[in-house]
């Protein structure tokens, strides 16, 4: 039996026990979780997609320029519909502890000028999905949506480095600004308004 933190987020204890015990190993300095941080409506966001559909729910734990760690409950992938790929990568390496559900990602990686792809890795409870900078990556599919939880631990980051790989010319595209996500998520967010 879980709790509706906010509408469309249900947590339940076993997820709790599992996010402080990964908080406690992979993030000592922020520990101890505490549950009552874990189901308040404040600490959570829902993220919304281009269409304003939430795609994933987040707590950020700590975000700051030289780390980050956030716990996510996802719901959908990055595709979401889309036939083609379109691969983002990061400005950091970081690690996806994967502690509730799972989910298959595609990854592709520029050596020599050519696109090496990895399609349909899989990713589940217990595991750990290590991305380097390097890797762009798309979340292809959620295998238990709204029961996939991760935590993400990210490291130092290198600003200018977010953006796209096309994958048939090897192109490096950088993220531009959206300028209807704040909308967005104030419209999914309404409990974060102040």
């Amino acid at each position: 039996m879980g709790i509706e933190v906010i509408p469309g987020l249900v947590l339940n204890d076993d997820q709790f026990e599992l996010a402080a015990a990964a908080v406690a190993e992979h993030a000592p300095d922020l520990a101890p979780l505490t549950r009552d941080r874990f189901i308040s409506p404040g600490s959570w966001g829902a993220i919304p997609d281009d269409l304003g559909r939430t795609y994933k729910y987040e707590l950020p734990l700590v975000r700051t320029p030289k780390r980050t760690v956030i716990l996510h409950d996802w719901v959908l992938g990055d595709r979401r519909g889309r036939e083609e790929p379109k691969p983002h990568g990061h400005p950091w390496d970081f690690a996806s502890y994967v502690l509730t559900g799972g989910y298959d990602e595609d990854r592709y990686e520029l050596v020599d000028g050519a696109v090496r792809e990895e399609l349909g890795v899989a990713h589940r409870a217990g595991q750990i999905n290590a991305v380097p900078r390097a890797v762009y990556h798309e979340v292809l599919e959620v295998h238990e949506p709204g029961n996939t939880l991760t935590l993400i631990v990210c490291g130092h980051g290198v600003g200018g480095d977010w953006g796209y790989l096309d994958t048939i010319t090897g192109e490096h595209t950088p993220t531009q600004r959206d300028p209807d996500f704040s909308a967005r998520y104030a419209a999914l967010n309404p409990h974060l308004a102040a």
